[in-house]
């Protein structure tokens, strides 16, 4: 198990360059996965990997999302209490 702290205030900023192009590369590499997918040169196998491989990604932006939405939540319910 790692010893890494996680916090998940850090996710509570409301502007950062570096999520901005992260999200960025994400969303690109996810849309070139997603062609790649129904790319008409394909095999089942390698169409299942595609896939799979979008899937991962989408997976991530979703996760990242909804934590940074979660402390976001956090930060307006301390402002507020």
């Amino acid at each position: 198990m790692s010893e890494f702290n996680f916090d998940i205030k850090t996710f509570g900023f409301h502007q950062n360059d570096v999520w901005d192009h992260i999200m960025f590369v994400l969303n690109e590499n996810c849309e070139t996965e997603i062609i790649n997918a129904i790319s008409v040169n394909l095999t089942s196998e390698q169409r299942a990997h595609a896939c799979g491989r979008a899937e991962v990604i989408k997976d991530l932006i979703r996760t990242l999302n909804e934590q940074r939405s979660y402390a976001l939540e956090l930060k307006k319910s301390e402002i507020i209490g």
